[in-house]
Formats: C-alpha cells, sequence, structure tokens
C-alpha cells in the first residue's frame, strides 16, 4: 500500500507536459478507434474525411489551437 501510495505521489509531482499525449499519442488512439469502428462506421467516418484518415486528424485540434490565425477560439475546444 505504502509503494502505491509513494508511487501515486511521484506521478503527481511530474510536470504536466509530461503528462499529455502529445501528436504521437492522438494518433495511435485514432489509428485504435479506427480499427474498432463498424463498417457502417467507417464509411460514415470516411465521406466526412474524404481522403483523410481518422489517425491524421486527430491532432487538428491541437495545431487550430494554437494558430494565430483562429484566435480566439470557444472555450470548448480547450
Amino acid at each position: 500500500m505504502l509503494k502505491k501510495c509513494v508511487a501515486l505521489l511521484c506521478l503527481t509531482m511530474l510536470p504536466v507536459s509530461l503528462m499529455a499525449w502529445g501528436a504521437q499519442g492522438h494518433r495511435v488512439v485514432g489509428k485504435i478507434a479506427e480499427n474498432h469502428l463498424s463498417k457502417k462506421a467507417k464509411d460514415q467516418v470516411a465521406q466526412l474525411l474524404g481522403a483523410e484518415r481518422l489517425p491524421l486528424v486527430t491532432i487538428w485540434a491541437d495545431e487550430v489551437r494554437y494558430s494565430p490565425s483562429t484566435l480566439p477560439l470557444p472555450l470548448a475546444l480547450y
């Protein structure tokens, strides 16, 4: 029990930036999600995204969040 508490305490002390997903993490989650879609869902996603694939568009919100041309964005995107 003590070891678990110490490990949890150490994790909470890490900088927030180390806990972020980052682009690679978002792409991995997108690929996993894409692999679990039904045929119908895959077709609907393809219709929405066109030539793009789900793992490649998962970082879109992060990219536009820091783009000066898109500021100010609604708080829901943060």
